[in-house]
């Protein structure tokens, strides 16, 4: 399915799911271009299965999404667990783009196709099955497919976000079955009914405390 810009405006003008606050334009803005890193919070390392992980594309960029790290001797939880940022940037499954689709959602995110460097392909969401998976087709960021559109909230060049998708933008991608799950999937918490910022949860804060849907989105230097 396409996006039709004409198709934007009338989304705005009937005050749906584009027509952010203005507020909240002002307050989260857009990420700078570059190359980033996507990887669960931290701040349950130890404790969570899933917190620390990079989200990857998976088996060298041939594979689905998935969390990772390598696990070197001496590596760096902040590289995915490689020894330095070039052997990070060299091997390109965890390194992104995050080409922006030009607009905002309606609690003030901005939307974006996640590219991965590796492989090229985008990560994309299907309604209908649920699936997560990356393909090339429709990553264009204005003229591409609804279903690789994600809404992260933030600016500048680190952030820490749930990563929404377009087609299903009050569910978050996790990684469920309390984090023990290798592979993404998106879900709703049924916490707070009304909540449609943190996944259901009512706060960033319970949202952080699953170790399993809070990311951070982190630029490298190139």
């Amino acid at each position: 399915m396409t996006r039709d810009p004409r198709m934007l405006l009338l989304a705005i003008a009937a005050g749906g799911l584009l027509a952010a606050p203005a507020l909240a334009w002002a307050q989260y803005g857009k990420l700078d271009p570059g190359l980033y890193t996507i990887q669960v919070d931290w701040t349950h390392i130890g404790a969570k299965p899933a917190a620390g992980y990079c989200l990857i594309h998976g088996n060298n960029g041939n594979g689905g999404p998935e969390r990772f790290l390598w696990n070197m001797p001496q590596g760096d939880i902040g590289w995915c667990q490689f020894q330095t940022r070039q052997q990070l940037l060299d091997n390109g499954q965890a390194v992104y783009r995050l080409n922006d689709a030009g607009f905002f959602g309606q609690q003030g995110e901005r939307a974006y196709v996640i590219v991965n460097q590796r492989s090229g392909e985008c990560l994309h969401y299907d309604r209908a099955t649920g699936d997560v998976y990356f393909t090339a087709r429709g990553c264009d960021p204005i003229h591409g497919s609804n279903s690789s559109i994600w809404l992260v909230t933030g600016s500048w060049t680190v952030t820490d976000s749930p990563l929404k998708p377009f087609l299903n933008p009050t569910a978050c991608l996790i990684f469920s079955n309390n984090g023990y799950d290798r592979v993404p999937s998106v879900y709703r918490w049924q916490n707070a009914p009304s909540d449609n910022q943190w996944c259901g949860l009512g706060s960033e804060a319970s949202l952080r405390a699953t170790g399993q849907g809070l990311f951070m989105v982190r630029r490298m230097i190139e």
